[in-house]
């Protein structure tokens, strides 16, 4: 069971327990039993899980936003992030084969899944990443990755 769904059952829960409890204080009312230490200790925790289901409320509400926050930021650093790689790739001069390799090479593709994905020989992908490496002047894969992750570290 996740957070969310552990917060939302125990707001359901707490609701019910308010309601049998409210619900027996007001019994208690009508029958006359509002001097007895059971009516009070019944009123007693029904303010007290009602203020906690308050707290409950709003602390869910609070993660919620944060929650939307979080994506917002996490989209905007994924965009840009994108944004730079794709700069970075660009100061290459790379074909548009080379430039769909390049993004898999970064995503950790292997080069047998390259070729399948690209409908090509792994003779030709091979050619194909030599000539990305050549262009990007490294010598292997983890050189070529490594100069993206530098220039997002900076």
């Amino acid at each position: 069971m996740n957070d969310n769904t552990f917060k939302l059952v125990n707001i359901a829960v707490s609701s019910a327990l308010i309601l049998f409890f409210s619900i027996d204080v007001v019994v208690d009312l009508l029958e006359g039993d509002a001097k007895t230490i059971h009516f009070y200790i019944e009123t007693f925790f029904v303010v007290i899980m009602t203020t906690l289901f308050v707290f409950h409320i709003r602390e869910f509400n609070s993660m919620q936003k944060n929650i939307v926050l979080a994506k917002g930021e996490l989209s905007l650093l994924k965009k840009s992030t994108v944004e730079l790689i794709n700069s970075q790739i660009d100061l290459l001069k790379l074909t548009n084969a080379e430039r769909e390799i390049a993004w898999l090479l970064i995503k950790g593709v292997s080069y047998k899944k390259i070729a399948e994905l690209r409908s090509v020989s792994e003779r030709t992908v091979n050619q194909q990443v030599g000539s990305i490496f050549k262009k990007s002047k490294v010598k292997n894969r983890h050189e070529f990755i490594s100069g993206f992750i530098e220039d997002l570290m900076n």
